[in-house]
């Protein structure tokens, strides 16, 4: 079986399954990993498309998970759409972003996410 396209970092089943299915919709595999240090020694190991983040994770945040997942060579490159409830944290990660990662807000406007999605991936 092959790599799925996304993989959803995100703890809260709810919204990891909301983003499952909203992707789904559009025709695009997923993961959830609900857990900061399984999903970097998951995700090193695979070759998604892209990436999905929440910044508030068990064991590794998402911000320590981005720094890692930057470092890796062959993720370096990987869209990185980073979510989070708090504005404040997005407008930092916003000075702090690379030409790969993507801040949205939660809650997530799910016709945006999957707009930008179809973008990053260069679907039409």
């Amino acid at each position: 079986m092959s790599d799925p396209q996304i993989v959803i970092v995100e703890d809260n089943d709810s919204i990891a399954s909301l983003y499952r299915d909203t992707l789904s919709i559009i025709g695009l595999t997923s993961t959830i990993i609900r857990d900061g240090q399984i999903a970097y020694d998951t995700v090193v190991g695979m070759a998604p498309k892209l990436i999905l983040l929440d910044m508030n994770l068990p064991n590794i945040n998402g911000d320590e998970l981005l720094k890692r997942f930057r470092a890796e060579p062959k993720l370096a490159e990987i869209p990185i759409i980073i979510a989070t409830a708090n504005a404040m944290a997005a407008r930092m990660l916003e000075s702090e972003a690379g030409p790969h990662d993507y801040i949205l807000v939660k809650p997530l406007d799910i016709m945006q996410m999957q707009r930008l999605v179809r973008r990053l991936l260069g679907m039409t």
